[in-house]
């Protein structure tokens, strides 16, 4: 079985907050990450982040904006021992629902590497439903 990372399904209506956890599968002999993902600012609002997983000391999570927005993770193993994490979450984050078509999407150039730099296959899933 590859590593997956994956957002939640969740539901609510225009206005309600939400929180949306970024979750692991077999996430383990990690070593470096980069996550990018997107969302559209006319649908939702990014609030705060209200968990970041503590075996993932240093952990970097920053919201974004350019010609588009979107949510940056970079983390890397700054001993050289890689991450074990299994079936966990790496953050939760909360957002404020502006519409009832809301989504979240990983970018390209997600990556997950072992402790040499080794990418480590891994699928990238948006389970994020349209909210209504």
């Amino acid at each position: 079985m590859g590593t997956s990372i994956r957002t939640d399904t969740v539901s609510g209506c225009a206005g309600d907050t939400v929180t949306i956890n970024i979750r692991t599968e077999n996430f383990n002999g990690v070593g470096s990450m980069t996550l990018y993902l997107g969302y559209d600012p006319s649908e939702l609002i990014f609030d705060t982040i209200t968990y970041k997983n503590p075996l993932l000391p240093g952990m970097l999570v920053n919201e974004i904006h350019t010609s588009s927005s979107f949510i940056g993770f970079a983390w890397f193993s700054s001993t050289m021992i890689p991450a074990y994490l299994g079936n966990s979450t790496i953050a939760s984050l909360k957002f404020i629902l502006i519409s009832e078509n809301s989504q979240l999407w990983f970018l390209p150039g997600c990556e997950v590497t072992d402790s040499a730099g080794q990418p480590i296959a891994t699928q990238f899933t948006n389970e994020l439903e349209r909210l209504t």
